[in-house]
């Protein structure tokens, strides 16, 4: 379990550098560009797994739009302040790991994460946004979409297709330090 665990904090410190260092539009705050950041990656990533049939495609529409309207637009990566991202990084990474670690077990707070999780699976399975987990599998009129926080969970998944570890381990370790 230490080496999933090593290749999901891995894949988040790769994906933290993209998120704090990539700069698709020209605001001056590196907060405002690491949530825009996020809010396109894990609003791409869940538009292409739903067919585009996501919530996320709000605010994607809405980045871009505003973005090219204020004409912030611009591609750049920017490497400096690296330090500070490691740091920030490592040390979120370091928080999460006392917290839910130990004894070489995860410690998963309430029954309740098993749930979401599991709808976090079956989301990514069906390419839906609902809660109605397996229903998925008996009646199309099930496959509807349902207005709830679905951004961890894609993050969660996300982070499962980067690292092929554990959906449970990269909602603890890779969406929620991010």
């Amino acid at each position: 379990m230490i080496f999933s665990i090593l290749f999901i904090f891995i894949s988040l410190f790769f994906i933290a550098f993209v998120v704090m260092h990539l700069q698709v539009f020209n605001f001056q705050s590196r907060f405002l560009t690491a949530i825009i950041n996020i809010l396109l990656i894990v609003g791409i990533y869940a538009s292409i797994i739903t067919s585009f049939k996501s919530i996320f495609l709000v605010p994607i529409c809405g980045i871009i739009i505003i973005g090219l309207y204020l004409r912030k637009k611009k591609l750049k990566f920017n490497f400096l302040q690296w330090e500070s991202t490691l740091l920030i990084a490592s040390f979120v990474s370091l928080i999460f790991l006392v917290l839910f670690f130990r004894k070489d077990e995860l410690l998963i707070p309430s029954e309740d994460y098993l749930f979401w999780i599991r709808v976090g699976l079956f989301n990514q399975r069906f390419g839906v946004e609902n809660i109605n987990v397996f229903y998925n599998l008996i009646d199309s009129s099930y496959k509807g979409a349902d207005l709830y926080h679905h951004f961890e969970f894609w993050l969660m998944n996300f982070g499962s297709l980067l690292n092929r570890q554990d959906a449970s381990l990269n909602l603890f370790f890779f969406s929620y330090p991010l």
